[in-house]
């Protein structure tokens, strides 16, 4: 019995740790996709570019690859940028 309940222990552990891993990959591939959108907002210098560029933020949200509230606040940053 009891080594039953310390194998299930240990189970439980490594579950554990492999969500916070799981966990951790997600929030680097926000990091990185947030990034790419900076960079392409940084690039915009017509409104072609700029179009382009809240298409690609809008995408980037509907594949859950950013956040909502990264979403308005690099959708608001794209349309102060001077084309």
């Amino acid at each position: 019995d009891r080594s039953v309940s310390r194998g299930l222990g240990d189970v439980y552990k490594r579950q554990e740790k492999q969500h916070a891993t799981y966990k951790s990959k997600e929030e680097h591939l926000m990091i990185k996709t947030f990034k790419q959108l900076v960079a392409l907002i940084s690039e915009i210098n017509s409104e072609d570019d700029r179009s382009y560029t809240l298409g690609e933020i809008d995408r980037s949200f509907e594949r859950e690859k950013i956040s909502w509230s990264d979403h308005e606040m690099l959708y608001q940053l794209a349309c102060k940028v001077a084309a």
